[in-house]
């Protein structure tokens, strides 16, 4: 619902992940340019405020899924996380 209403950007994350709980937020961007979809991710510290690259992946609108499973993937990565 925060991201939805707008009221959380990368100037103020920081200061929202600390009031829900959260170590690191995953903030980010959409853009479309006629068929082409480019998802852009960056992971945000949340006691430091420090930001890192997350991801992008750049797909067709047609493989826009396959994209977004990509780039949760590489967030995964730069988190950490080993999948089993």
């Amino acid at each position: 619902r925060l991201a939805g209403s707008g009221r959380v950007d990368p100037a103020t994350a920081p200061r929202v992940g600390r009031l829900v709980g959260a170590r690191v937020l995953v903030i980010g961007s959409v853009r479309s340019a006629g068929a082409r979809v480019t998802l852009d991710a960056r992971l945000v510290d949340v006691r430091t405020g420090a930001v890192r690259p997350g991801g992008a992946e750049d797909a067709t609108l047609d493989g826009v899924l396959a994209a977004e499973a990509a780039l949760a993937l590489e967030i995964l990565q730069s988190l950490g996380v080993t999948l089993t």
